[in-house]
């Protein structure tokens, strides 16, 4: 068996690629559109551009190695979620149109650890968006808060997360009739 399809290594291949696609559209829409970022434009277009660095050294090394250490996927996922959600939280908070990286963090861990990574995740990025909400909408008393895409999206963040979740289990699900058939 050829070690470079390792089943370890294959989601954190795809991974990577989809890190850096994310992260040069993502400069790409900012540089589109150099009304967006709203809030602390200057700090939000240094990370997006300090996370494409990130995201295309991580490629470089995922690609060439055989196998990754074992903490690896925990870190990068930890990694990739402080990073979205400082985005988030410099581009609009709640109202950011980078909500979907959260998405994106679900998609991960349910590639890394199926249905128990989707949840995991999914409710650690949840609790970061609430918490982005309490504080743009009553610490910060922002005006413009935008309540109703808070909902909306908050919304959206809990049924992509049973979605994505329900498709981890349909694969377990299937992967063990087919080794059964076999």
């Amino acid at each position: 068996m050829l070690t470079s399809f390792a089943p370890r290594i294959r989601p954190e291949r795809l991974i990577a690629a989809g890190r850096v696609v994310l992260a040069l559209f993502s400069l790409f829409a900012v540089w589109l559109d150099p009304t967006e970022p709203a809030r602390d434009a200057e700090f939000a277009y240094g990370l997006l551009l300090t996370y494409m660095l990130y995201a295309v050294a991580v490629a470089a090394v995922i690609w060439r190695v055989e196998n990754i250490p074992s903490r690896w996927p925990f870190t990068s996922q930890v990694i990739d979620i402080a990073f979205f959600s400082a985005v988030i939280f410099f581009t609009s908070g709640p109202g950011s149109p980078f909500n979907v990286y959260f998405v994106f963090a679900s998609l991960c861990g349910a590639l890394r650890w199926q249905v128990r990574g989707t949840l995991i995740t999914a409710a650690t990025t949840l609790a970061v968006f609430m918490l982005f909400g309490i504080y743009f909408g009553f610490i910060d008393e922002d005006p413009a808060f935008p309540l109703r895409a808070f909902i909306i999206r908050g919304v959206y963040l809990i049924v992509l997360a049973v979605l994505i979740a329900y498709v981890a289990i349909y694969h377990r699900s299937e992967e063990r009739r087919v080794g059964k058939e076999c």
